[in-house]
């Protein structure tokens, strides 16, 4: 009876590591891939100035789309302000903050605004051989004087 139990065993044993050890599937060209989301520790952080793809000169390609929004309208909005092509005009940095109140970082003397943090964008441009600040929420984009600057 020993004997039988240990033949038993050892050939569950078998063929548990015989189906652990089966071929991978394959995939065929009538066959459709799923796709699934990653796990925490897959999920790769880039920082919020990196840009990706291959751009044309002067063009810069962005992996957050409301942040080349932003930028085309800050960009647009300096270009105007100095009386320079927006060609002339590029992006130094940016970056994903919350800001402590409804002023973005940019408070003006006199105006009052929502407490509570609001979600925006920080962007650095240059042009003129100088550096110019916009702020932004999701909602509007203003040029602020590095004088006026709040950092959050």
């Amino acid at each position: 009876m020993r004997v039988q139990w240990g033949v038993w065993c050892l050939l569950g044993g078998l063929v548990a590591f015989a189906a652990g050890c089966a071929p991978a599937p394959t995939i065929s060209a009538t066959s459709t891939p799923s796709v699934t989301e990653p796990g925490p520790a897959a999920t790769a952080v880039l920082p919020p100035t990196a840009t990706w793809g291959i751009a044309a000169p002067g063009e810069v390609l962005f992996e957050d789309p409301v942040v080349e929004e932003i930028y085309d309208l800050a960009r647009s909005d300096l270009a105007e302000r100095l009386g320079v092509s927006r060609d002339d005009v590029t992006l130094v940095e940016w970056a994903a903050v919350t800001w402590p109140d409804g002023s973005v970082g940019c408070p003006q003397a006199g105006q009052g605004y929502d407490p509570g943090e609001v979600a925006g964008y920080r962007l650095v441009l240059a042009a003129t051989g100088q550096s110019y600040y916009y702020h932004a929420d999701y909602q509007s984009v203003i040029y602020c004087d590095a004088a006026s600057e709040v950092l959050p």
